[in-house]
């Protein structure tokens, strides 16, 4: 998939597949992808202090990356979004971004790690392009080593949590093993489960994610709310302002949420929408309108290039009745002129949006 520099491409969508051939998601192979351990596209990854939750402090684990180079700009021929997620129930609050965190890589064409001409899809065509090959990983999360186990000094961790749950998980019992080997394996139960994420164009639609909800849609279902509170209270000085305030806004909430759910249910394993320079398709009307900050390296604004969706959750074992990690969608806005400025991987702006 590829993105378009102009303001809005076309409506693209994303369905997880499970990848019979592992060795596709790599980062040779320039994959879109969820869960696992992340597809490095610059080798200058990001330090684990990056990639800390805002809110406990504990790290971050790879929720999926999306491959959409741009073809007008030389030096964005390779780009990929990135997103991490904290997995603590607690820090997952209602309508706010706080337990994510999205960074964008590009690269030109001609660059230090990837070979000018497309690759091979072989499995054994050019394994060394790897982030291992360049810096320490952990082996629990993929992302960069801090230290490692002081027995067998063959495990590397990015953080003390990280090397504590190996460790409870089964590290005990082969660290002595791993010290005559090379070969070290992590039995992580941090890491969601894997899965391809295939992304084209959505057929059979003549509307897009940008087009708002309007009363049509809804027939009955959410013009009544309304009318009841003000015919209750018709004649009565004394109305009740903050009620009806309440009624207007379920009202919209009911017009908002059904629109999405039309948009969705056009394809119902859908898991992504694409649509850079749109608009997202949110799952909840809004009392306010989403600040989205500018670019923090250019000062260009930001704009809306894609959104997850709820659908996922089911994939990943994370829609539980129990309480969990849990949201109605994520938007990810990114820098319009997709800079070049500041580290490879550049920190991009993701909302949370929940059903309440």
């Amino acid at each position: 998939m590829s993105a378009s520099s102009e303001d809005s491409c076309e409506l693209s969508v994303g369905y997880v597949e499970t990848c019979v051939d592992r060795w596709k998601l790599d980062s040779r192979f320039f994959p879109s992808k969820v869960g696992g351990y992340p597809a490095w596209l610059d080798f200058n990854i990001p330090d684990a202090e990056d990639l800390k939750c805002r809110k406990c402090g504990n790290p971050c684990i790879f929720l999926c990356q999306v491959y959409a180079p741009i073809e007008e700009q030389e030096n964005c021929f390779h780009r990929t979004i990135f997103i991490f997620l904290c997995l603590s129930p607690d820090c997952c609050e209602n309508n706010t971004n706080v337990n994510l965190k999205v960074f964008r890589c590009q690269l030109p064409r001609k660059n230090a790690f990837y070979p000018y001409d497309p690759p091979v899809y072989e499995e054994n065509w050019c394994k060394e392009i790897c982030a291992s090959t360049y810096c320490k990983l952990c082996i629990v999360c993929g992302c960069k080593s801090t230290s490692h186990c002081a027995k067998c000094k063959k495990a590397n961790y990015c953080s003390r949590q990280h090397q504590v749950s190996d460790w409870k998980a089964g590290h005990k019992e082969v660290c002595e093993v791993y010290a005559e080997s090379n070969v070290v394996v992590a039995k992580s139960e941090l890491l969601l489960p894997e899965f391809e994420l295939l992304v084209g164009a959505e057929a059979g639609s003549s509307d897009s994610s940008s087009s708002s909800p309007s009363d049509e849609e809804n027939g009955e279902e959410t013009s009544t709310s309304v009318d009841k509170v003000e015919a209750t209270f018709q004649g009565n000085s004394q109305v009740d302002e903050d009620l009806l305030r309440m009624a207007r806004s379920e009202q919209s909430d009911d017009r908002t949420f059904h629109h999405f759910k039309k948009c969705t249910n056009r394809h119902p394993r859908q898991v992504l929408r694409y649509d850079r320079g749109g608009e997202p398709l949110w799952i909840a009307s809004v009392a306010d309108p989403l600040t989205v900050p500018p670019c923090q390296y250019c000062g260009a604004d930001r704009k809306f290039e894609f959104q997850i969706l709820p659908q996922l959750l089911n994939h990943l074992g994370l829609d539980s009745c129990e309480r969990s990690v849990d949201w109605g969608t994520l938007a990810v806005f990114t820098c319009a002129a997709s800079c070049d400025m500041g580290p490879p991987y550049k920190a991009e702006f993701v909302w949370k949006q929940d059903l309440s």
